[in-house]
């Protein structure tokens, strides 16, 4: 038996122990969880100041390092974040728990306009925002680890 190193698939980068990919394509929050699955991971959830700001870095790196508040379009993602039950209660999708780390802006979360979901922006903060709006998305899955016989 032959175990190689933890890897991540093609095309995804890799992280403390786990494995992320920006999907770039302008999904609302459900199509993103979807989609996240789809592809073999979930909505990308942030547990330390590093990994929000790796998260951060990926979502400039993929618009070209573009970071101005002036920009038509200001780059943002979805993250695994919502608070469809307890309205400003925001708990990750996949355990139900509040965030032990948040960076949420100054002012947020707000429920401005019936705001539900949770997004990364360029800054590194974290907004709520319309489940329905089209934005890219972050997934995460765990460093896959083979074994060859």
């Amino acid at each position: 038996m032959i175990s190689a190193t933890p890897s991540c698939p093609r095309g995804w980068t890799s992280y403390g122990g786990s494995c992320y990919v920006i999907i770039q394509k302008y999904l609302d929050w459900f199509e993103g969880k979807i989609a996240c699955e789809t592809v073999g991971g979930s909505l990308a959830e942030i547990e330390t100041a590093g990994e929000n700001k790796f998260l951060t870095d990926l979502l400039n790196r993929g618009k070209g390092g573009f970071a101005s508040s002036a920009a038509p379009t200001i780059p943002r993602m979805w993250i695994g974040l919502y608070d469809f039950i307890v309205e400003l209660d925001f708990v990750w999708v996949s355990t139900r728990y509040e965030p032990d780390v948040t960076h949420w802006a100054s002012g947020e979360p707000n429920n401005n306009g019936d705001e539900d979901c949770g997004e990364l922006e360029y800054t590194g903060f974290w907004n709520d925002e319309d489940c329905e709006r089209k934005i890219w998305t972050a997934c995460e899955m765990e460093l896959r680890h083979e074994i060859y016989y």
